[in-house]
């Protein structure tokens, strides 16, 4: 009997240290430690804070080149615009007008641009004097520096005249625009006219005639 009640006092005794030892051990699972709090905040700061990337290194370091690139061209439109013949205004253009006695009054409105010597030669060689004499004038040294525009045209009566206003060029493709005087009393007779107009040397595709 006395046996019995030592095993219950001793019962009695180790179940509160028991409970208490169950209680921290609960703790110790529940609560985290100092070190896994801080790396849980690392995590989180690293996951909310946007990656950088090479690329974004680069382009932060780095100049960008466009600019450059930029001026380059800039540069270069300039250096062309600079080299490009100036066009003459129209008070400044020299014109020629000769009427022609070849007796071709079927040949319909047209230009040409002479760019040698040699070229007005094998036009105007064999023509009346005025026009031969073109030859004599504008030698290899003129066509160094410029060209000759020739429109030829006809016109129903000796009495019209014409005025150049002036020399178009829309990218290379020359139009020699000119105006027609009519006077209210003409003659009766037919006339072809050789329009020669000094122009400056540059890379023209062609030349058209514009009348009005």
């Amino acid at each position: 009997m006395k046996k019995l009640l030592i095993f219950l006092m001793c019962l009695l005794l180790l179940c509160p240290l028991l409970c208490s030892c169950g209680n921290r051990e609960r703790g110790e699972l529940t609560e985290p430690t100092q070190g896994q709090s801080e790396k849980s905040e690392e995590i989180t700061d690293t996951a909310a804070s946007p990656s950088v990337t090479d690329e974004t290194k680069v382009s932060a370091t780095e100049p960008s080149t466009v600019p450059r690139e930029t001026e380059k061209v800039t540069k270069a439109t300039e250096k062309i615009t600079e080299a490009a013949p100036k066009a003459p205004t129209a008070e400044k253009l020299k014109v020629k007008c000769i009427r022609d006695c070849s007796g071709d009054y079927e040949t319909p409105t047209n230009a040409v641009i002479i760019r040698s010597a040699e070229e007005l030669k094998a036009r105007y060689g064999n023509s009346q004097d005025e026009l031969k004499a073109l030859c004599g004038e504008y030698t290899n040294d003129y066509f160094k520096t410029g060209v000759l525009l020739i429109a030829f045209t006809v016109e129903g009566s000796g009495s019209i005249t014409h005025e150049v206003t002036g020399v178009d060029n829309n990218g290379g493709e020359l139009c020699i625009n000119i105006k027609t005087n009519t006077p209210e009393v003409g003659t009766c007779d037919m006339a072809a006219w050789q329009i020669i107009v000094e122009y400056p040397q540059g890379n023209y595709s062609g030349v058209t005639v514009n009348k009005t």
